[in-house]
């Protein structure tokens, strides 16, 4: 039993090792997938005119640490995919030693990926963390209200600066975008070197505690011109994806604005009937209005919300009949925008296609309407916009 003993012992000590390094370096079946598709993905973002910045995104996948990917759920059933990139392409790329890297990405309810960021976070508190918390990335793109005083800069997969956002008491302290502005008095030559070339700036906004703007700077960050292939990490040249090569998938704006469309019913408002002087008949005009699509904004939802308002006319054709009213017609006049927008951005809508349905007995009356909403961010050129379907039902009586 004295020569039993120990080896059992030995042959417990050894499995249960070979247990724990599984663990710890053997992915689950779900991570291998996902590993599959990430890598897949970030092919796809290699700019095949910049072997540099191709060879970054190639760098990138070398030093992804699948073994310690986490999930967060976001808003309409998305994910947050996070996959911490190792301390060797922090050295490689000479990047803060203070800083956490993740490879941050975005899976839509279909389990596609519709954006990735490199994600430089820094701490403002003087603690010094080897993770992002928990859920931080869920609150940075759903509520902007981060626990964690702190910086984050977004980096395409190619190493190219997008913007930062930096938080302080939990709440959104500033955003920095990487922008370009025009210069009107610029003389000639330097109007013709900039048709080939860009000055960028780093435009960071300052915000109080109910999101109004204190104060905004403009950096130069740099000059890139037609051709460039930039290989550092926060570098200001753009990836050059050509016709059919896919790539260019990235965020490039932080998501703290939900716009959504909406269908109810008009309110009417019906005029005096009067005789149409060509028909003969008896007439009434009629005005419609209705909510086609809200707006509000994450960082100060109390403070910021508002509304689209569709805005219809109608000539209704008296008939004898239990209802006397009949549509004759049913034609849209115009959108518009009722409430409070927060100030760090602007709004603006276009009407896409208006069409009306009238029923086969006269008595109401459907309006389609599409429009897009344009926001663009206080300073820069950054833009984002909805595509938003609505309609309602008009009824005569």
């Amino acid at each position: 039993m004295k020569r039993i003993i120990p080896f059992l012992f030995l042959a417990a000590f050894f499995f249960s090792c070979k247990k724990e390094e599984s663990k710890n370096s053997e992915p689950s079946s779900v991570n291998k997938e996902l590993q599959t598709k990430i890598n897949s993905w970030l092919d796809g973002q290699k700019p095949k005119t910049q072997p540099n910045k191709a060879a970054n995104v190639e760098l990138l996948k070398d030093n992804l640490d699948f073994s310690k990917l986490s999930i967060e759920k976001s808003k309409e059933n998305e994910q947050i995919i996070i996959v911490p990139v190792k301390e060797n392409l922090k050295v490689l790329k000479k990047i803060d030693a203070s800083a956490i890297v993740d490879l941050v990405l975005i899976l839509d309810k279909n389990a596609t990926i519709r954006s990735g960021d490199i994600v430089l976070a820094t701490s403002l508190d003087g603690k010094v963390k080897n993770k992002v918390p928990q859920n931080t990335f869920y609150d940075i793109y759903n509520t902007s209200h981060v626990g964690w005083d702190s910086k984050f800069k977004f980096l395409s997969v190619a190493g190219r600066l997008l913007y930062e956002l930096q938080y302080k008491s939990s709440k959104l302290y500033s955003t920095g975008i990487v922008s370009t502005k025009r210069d009107s008095s610029l003389n000639k030559a330097t109007r013709e070197m900039e048709a080939s070339c860009t000055d960028w700036y780093l435009v960071t906004t300052y915000y109080d505690q109910n999101g109004l703007i204190i104060d905004q700077t403009w950096d130069y960050v740099g000059r890139t011109c037609t051709g460039c292939d930039d290989p550092d990490y926060e570098g200001r040249c753009p990836e050059q994806y050509g016709e059919g090569t896919g790539g260019g998938n990235t965020s490039t704006v932080y998501e703290y604005t939900t716009i959504q469309g909406n269908s109810e019913d008009a309110l009417a408002n019906f005029e005096e009937e009067h005789q149409d002087v060509n028909t003969g008949l008896i007439i009434r005009n009629a005005a419609y209005e209705w909510k086609c699509g809200t707006g509000s904004s994450m960082i100060f939802p109390s403070s910021y919300n508002w509304q689209y308002w569709s805005y219809e006319t109608a000539v209704l054709e008296k008939v004898v009949s239990v209802d006397p009213w009949q549509f004759q017609s049913l034609t849209h006049s115009s959108i518009q925008r009722i409430g409070q927008t927060p100030p760090s951005h602007e709004y603006t809508q276009d009407l896409s296609y208006a069409y009306s349905n009238i029923a086969s007995d006269g008595l109401t009356a459907r309006m389609n309407i599409q429009f897009v909403v344009y926001e663009r961010i206080a300073g820069t050129t950054q833009t984002k916009s909805w595509s938003l379907p609505a309609s309602t039902v008009c009824k005569a009586n």
